[in-house]
């Protein structure tokens, strides 16, 4: 009889400790101020093996939020896992909150929710008097002195010439200019004042197309009084041949662009390349007059860039008509790409397929009705580069890009 009483009391004596430890289990995912190393995420048996502030469910360490309804008794909520943030590590998508995806072991966007717009950062103006200012980085051959007004002589030949130091070569003052010929030291200098600082009373240009153009009469050859100036504001070359010079004063007009190789000289190429056209270290000119514009040379294919040959007729590249899909994928680099009517042709799902690239301005490639397309810009505010450095960088305007694509571009080297 009291080997059954012992056993009794035995019984009750373990089933009031594993009440204790019942109750002590159930407080062991509250609020946790314990000392634990396991961080979120990491495994756990109980939550004092995580850091303060976090709860051990299903033997991981997660974050716990203690709510407290009706005035009752605190107890645990638990969020899910962290999901990443935008540039936060990953290793699959579900890694990522939505609509991140994992790109790279990285969380990011796979669609940039922009829209091809069809523009293009090209303009150069959308009035006439968008162009009456000076060209970027302007280094005028201008005289080293002159005394023709009688005052002391001024030098001027750092680069990136202003206005004010055009008006300071002048004296101060437009006066002297009234008296000034082509022929006359001074010329030169009220010339150029007059193209791009002076055209408050009689504009000279005039927006053609959004592009710049000197339509004022000429008489002679050079940018002096009475001839034609050799770029716009964006530094895009000009010819400085009069149409009727030598005519015995006979008034003309100006070209748009340049005329012969040697306009393009000291002038930036259409392309928008950080280089300036001059004179090859070999005697002859780097870049090539064609329809008015200024192109680098090719003189072979590895002179174009991919996917481009150069003809050795126009000294220009030209893309190269796709023939096979192998084609295009060994081009762009893209497997998807395809070869459709002579071009290739990125197909796409969605954005990042096209360009994980985004600069100033979006992203430079989108996916658009299934391919590939550039995104182009909105506004103006869009064209902060155009393929220059900042600090020289030419104020461009977003416009309608043309119907077609340019048949020739220039090398990308020599």
């Amino acid at each position: 009889m009291n080997i059954v009483r012992s056993l009794l009391v035995s019984l009750a004596g373990a089933a009031a400790a594993a009440s204790l430890a019942a109750v002590g289990c159930s407080t062991t995912n509250d609020i946790n101020n314990g000392g634990g190393t396991s961080g979120l995420g990491e495994s756990c048996t109980r939550s004092f093996d995580c850091k303060t502030s976090l709860v051990c469910l299903a033997n991981t360490c997660v974050a716990s939020e203690v709510m407290v309804a009706d005035g009752g008794d605190a107890g645990p909520s638990t969020t899910g896992p962290h999901l990443g943030l935008l540039n936060e590590s990953c290793q699959r998508s579900s890694d990522c909150q939505a609509p991140l995806e994992c790109i790279g072991l990285r969380c990011g966007p796979a669609t940039y929710n922009l829209t091809a717009t069809g523009k293009s950062c090209t303009g150069e103006c959308s009035m006439p008097s968008d162009c009456c200012e000076m060209p970027v980085t302007f280094n005028p051959p201008l005289p080293t002195w002159y005394d023709d007004g009688g005052f002391v002589p001024h030098y001027l030949t750092q680069n990136n010439i202003r206005c004010e130091d055009l008006l300071e070569y002048l004296g101060g003052s437009t006066a002297v200019c009234a008296g000034a010929t082509s022929t006359s030291e001074v010329g030169q200098g009220c010339f150029l004042y007059a193209a791009y600082c002076g055209c408050m009373n009689q504009n000279p240009w005039s927006c053609t197309n959004n592009q710049c153009v000197y339509t004022a009469p000429c008489t002679t050859n050079g940018a002096t009084v009475g001839g034609c100036p050799s770029e716009t504001r964006t530094a895009r070359g000009l010819s400085t041949t009069c149409s009727n010079s030598g005519n015995g004063g006979a008034t003309g007009t100006c070209s748009a662009g340049c005329a012969v190789d040697s306009d393009c000289d000291g002038k930036y190429p259409p392309t928008g390349s950080n280089h300036f056209c001059g004179q090859a270290d070999a005697g002859g000119e780097n870049c090539t007059c064609y329809q008015a514009a200024c192109y680098f040379k090719c003189g072979k294919d590895l002179d174009c860039a991919a996917g481009y040959t150069c003809d050795t007729t126009t000294s220009l590249c030209q893309q190269t008509p796709c023939t096979t899909d192998q084609n295009c994928i060994l081009t762009t680099g893209k497997p998807q790409a395809k070869c459709m009517a002579g071009q290739c042709q990125v197909q796409c799902q969605s954005d990042i397929e096209c360009s994980t690239s985004i600069g100033t301005g979006g992203a430079t490639s989108i996916c658009s009705g299934g391919v590939c397309k550039t995104a182009g810009c909105s506004n103006d505010g869009d064209c902060t580069t155009s393929g220059l450095s900042l600090v020289n960088s030419p104020h461009m305007l977003c416009i309608p890009a043309p119907a077609t694509a340019a048949a020739y571009t220039s090398a990308i080297t020599n």
